[in-house]
């Protein structure tokens, strides 16, 4: 009886997590892997040398965007940061907001001032989403970018 309590609440921390399908996450942080887990800032636990070969091509005007929820509710953010090693993500590229139902959201673009961040084709980026749900836990999830220009 005891172990059925035990997998009740490991499901249930299980579905308390989101994936980023696009552009695909950096690292699988739903792995077992002692030290990644979607808890840790600033990137669910995975190294910036999972960015080295997965980076998603991405438009200087802007791109897509779509994950995963699977909270009830979430305040959600959305932002970039810059260069290959990036340890601040201090661009805003979706205003915060409030993450009512599960399922899929998906922006088909978010528009970006590349000339404004003094973003160049060729550079590398990373988005960062966050999720504070509503004990107030935060979730992290990164996918790594390559800039480039306006896809077709």
């Amino acid at each position: 009886m005891f172990s059925f309590f035990i997998v009740l609440a490991a499901a249930h921390l299980a579905a308390a997590h989101f994936h980023l399908n696009y552009p695909y996450w950096r690292g699988d942080s739903f792995s077992t892997n002692p030290g990644i887990t979607q808890y840790q800032f600033p990137c669910a636990g995975i190294g910036q040398d999972a960015s080295t070969n997965n980076r998603t091509l991405w438009p200087l005007s802007g791109g897509s965007l779509a994950f995963a929820g699977s909270h009830p509710h979430a305040y959600t953010y959305v932002n970039l940061g810059l260069g290959s090693n990036v340890t601040v993500f201090n661009i805003s590229l979706v205003p915060a907001f409030n993450q009512t139902g599960n399922g899929s959201f998906c922006w088909e673009r978010i528009a970006l001032d590349a000339a404004a961040h003094g973003i160049a084709d060729g550079a590398h980026a990373s988005i960062q989403v966050i999720q504070i749900g509503e004990a107030g836990m935060a979730l992290y999830n990164v996918s790594a970018l390559f800039a480039c220009p306006a896809l077709r």
